[in-house]
């Protein structure tokens, strides 16, 4: 009888690390949960009668838990990808035509009058370095005022996007501990002897599908 216990206990450890393995995406670890798993190798190894049953019936449902994380997880990094890189594209050519704008002024400056060594040259030259930076002073007065403007924005939709995906993250991680919860709990009243009313299929989630929307400055 103790060999027969044992080799359930060994089968539920067995159990438990290949769902630790599969599961690829982080989990905050959560005391209930590590609590219940502890009572379910207690209970494997003193009743070993109902334990196979048991195991048969709430391994594939923990496995599902798993799977529906890493789903839901990877969801909402890919939406979290597709919004920055949205936000990318969005300001790519507000920051392209700033960058030309400053390097044709800036080659204005430096071209303006070539160096020659005469007064009249010298004196043509820092009155074109002067006419030059007076107009390159208003064009880089704009070209900051716009890339400040254009700073904020990005800032606003970059944290409505993280935003999003930390609400997103925390969804799928509350859905994965309550069912695992639930199963193990399931799982350690069938070990104890008791009947448990189960659904014979898990509904699937959609909390964290189209969970928001991945237009930049969509608040």
């Amino acid at each position: 009888m103790f060999r027969k216990q044992a080799s359930i206990l060994v089968l539920c450890l067995f159990l438990g690390t290949c769902l630790a393995r599969k599961l690829h995406a982080p989990v905050r670890p959560n005391s209930h949960i590590q609590e219940l798993q502890e009572e379910s190798r207690e209970l494997a190894a003193t009743n070993a009668a109902t334990s196979a049953n048991c195991f048969t019936t709430y391994n594939p449902r923990l496995q599902q838990s798993v799977v529906r994380f890493e789903n839901d997880f990877g969801a909402c990094i890919a939406t979290y990808d597709n919004a920055s890189a949205l936000i990318i594209g969005k300001y790519k050519k507000t920051r392209d035509e700033i960058l030309l704008t400053a390097s044709n002024s800036c080659n204005a400056c430096c071209l303006a009058a070539p160096a020659q060594d005469s007064l009249g040259a010298m004196v043509k030259q820092f009155e074109c370095a002067s006419d030059v930076s007076a107009m390159n002073s208003k064009i880089f007065y704009a070209i900051s005022a716009n890339a400040t403007e254009t700073s904020v924005q990005i800032q606003q939709d970059l944290a409505t996007v993280v935003s999003q995906k930390e609400l997103c993250v925390e969804t799928a991680n509350r859905i994965y501990v309550e069912d695992t919860a639930t199963s193990y709990e399931n799982l350690n009243a069938c070990l104890k002897g008791n009947i448990v009313n189960f659904p014979t299929s898990v509904a699937p989630y959609t909390t964290t599908r189209g969970y928001y929307d991945t237009t930049p400055g969509h608040h």
